[in-house]
């Protein structure tokens, strides 16, 4: 069950929005039981180009295509008025990047290691200050 909300009410949420949006929105009336808010162009505006940089920086990173979906709801007035009410929504359909896998090697204490512990470096120094020789195949003089 659902009751309506008072007009006095949704004028109270309204002027908290409009406190709380920090000159996003700008305005807030109620009218026909229902809380209209409004808000500048510009920040419209610069809601879009902040989605718009988003998806194209997800879109760059991901190498796959995003979506930045815009829907505008035209609502006419009930009463045959002149008035039209319209509703912005702001979607964006971002690809996640996919991590690159990495291989490690467990210690004997199940450390992750980036290099096989059980496995010399090719070329590297053998502990004793002398340079690493590979072995030669018998035959080689």
């Amino acid at each position: 069950m659902s009751w309506p909300v008072s007009d006095a009410d949704l004028g109270k949420l309204g002027k908290t929005i409009v406190k709380d949006a920090k000159g996003v929105i700008t305005g807030a009336n109620v009218a026909f039981g229902e809380l209209n808010l409004t808000a500048p162009a510009a920040k419209i505006v610069e809601a879009l180009t902040v989605a718009l940089q988003d998806a194209n920086a997800a879109a760059i990173t991901a190498r796959k295509p995003a979506e930045l979906i815009l829907k505008v709801k035209i609502i006419p007035d009930a009463t045959g008025g002149r008035q039209t009410t319209l509703e912005f929504d702001v979607a964006t359909k971002t690809p996640r990047r996919q991590l690159p896998k990495g291989t490690f090697w467990m210690s004997d204490s199940f450390d992750l290691l980036r290099a096989d512990p059980d496995q010399r470096e090719m070329f590297a120094d053998a502990g004793d200050g002398r340079p690493y020789t590979p072995p030669r195949a018998v035959g080689d003089g």
